[in-house]
């Protein structure tokens, strides 16, 4: 089956394609949409500086400005990292496709297939509630032209920003270009934020699924008396052991692919919630942009929680294989498929992990901790 053709990865390859990100378009196509992509990041991220530094000394002006700083960052890592490991991220890929070719029982094909259609599911939840958390930012700055309208007083409401950015002109006379042009700038920093998420949640859970298949191979490889089936079950092993071997190379690429990057990500991610945690509770008296700063919050906890998620149900998935060997008559093995499978309880020992630099272990119990 082609897996990169199929409804699987279809909103996967949108998203990285509106982004130039996705392995397969042609060089001319990355660059012109990499291009625009830059352009459009760099039009909103110099005007957020600026004002940064020109509130400089004022800390509540600051506490407005940060935030927003802090996601332009996170999205500048996703991208510089998409860029500098653009070869691994094809790889892995390369290695899904080349995987869902290779000759599976029935049984087996629907293991991939299961975690292809939670990776499809994942996609759409995430992609979903993040840009439905956009539109109800979105909605905060127009609420007081809304109300204006329907509950006119006798002045104006004052006008409201999406974010603070310095332009050098009237912000009051062009008030609706600076938002649409905020409008435009912010769908681009979600849309980064979604394409390399859910970019991936599709590659660890297909390394979830090919663990996952194994444990199934190796109750099928449970060792026989006859000698015939013996042999049989022997080189049911020797398969194992190699599809085992693909596994961890695809996990070790998962995590050298994104180490450095986790560690960075989550460092300005913990920033992030931490400051707009006290902007929300600073503002509870002004009901509007507290709700403004909470969805943001959340959205903050979300990107952390969809990171965490996958990279423990991984943990898990790869410490059940030693689990499914030792539930199995491996001592009635034959002397070679012993030894193979001594190897593979051995590795499976030593759960594979994606970490933040090394650091910190992307897992469910280190994200309640955070």
């Amino acid at each position: 089956m082609d897996y990169l053709a199929s409804s699987y990865c279809r909103l996967n390859k949108v998203l990285l394609s509106c982004l130039g990100e996705w392995p397969y378009q042609t060089s001319t196509q990355r660059r012109i949409v990499r291009s625009i992509i830059y352009f459009l990041s760099a039009s909103i991220i110099i005007p957020k500086i600026i004002k940064l530094v020109k509130v400089w000394g004022n800390l509540d002006l600051i506490i407005e400005c940060v935030p927003m700083l802090l996601l332009d960052a996170v999205n500048f890592v996703k991208v510089a990292n998409g860029f500098i490991n653009f070869h691994k991220m094809r790889q892995l890929f390369d290695r899904i496709q080349d995987n869902w070719k290779l000759e599976f029982t029935k049984k087996e094909f629907e293991i991939l297939e299961n975690y292809a259609e939670d990776g499809r599911k994942l996609t759409k939840f995430y992609a979903t509630y993040m840009y439905s958390t956009m539109l109800v930012y979105f909605c905060m700055p127009t609420l007081p032209k809304i109300l204006d309208i329907l509950v006119p007083l006798n002045a104006s409401r004052p006008e409201s920003y999406l974010f603070e950015a310095e332009y050098f002109i009237d912000q009051h006379k062009y008030y609706f270009p600076i938002l649409i042009h905020a409008y435009i700038t912010c769908a681009v920093a979600v849309s980064i934020l979604v394409a390399f998420d859910t970019e991936y949640v599709v590659q660890v859970l297909h390394g979830c699924g090919i663990f996952t298949h194994m444990v199934i191979r190796d109750d099928e490889a449970n060792p026989k008396n006859d000698k015939q089936i013996k042999a049989t079950t022997y080189k049911m092993v020797v398969e194992c052991a190699i599809l085992h071997r693909k596994a961890l190379d695809f996990a070790d690429l998962l995590e050298s692919s994104r180490v450095t990057y986790f560690f960075f990500v989550l460092f300005v991610n913990i920033a992030a919630i931490s400051i707009t945690g006290v902007q929300t509770a600073l503002k509870l008296d002004q009901p509007t942009e507290a709700v403004r700063f909470g969805v943001y919050t959340l959205a903050q906890v979300t990107h952390i929680f969809y990171n965490s998620y996958p990279a423990q149900m991984l943990y898990d998935s790869s410490w059940e294989m030693s689990d499914a060997i030792f539930a199995g008559d491996w001592y009635r093995a034959g002397k070679n498929s012993k030894n193979l499978l001594h190897i593979m309880i051995m590795r499976s020992r030593k759960p594979c992990k994606l970490t933040a630099g090394k650091i910190y272990l992307m897992s469910l119990e280190n994200f309640s901790a955070v």
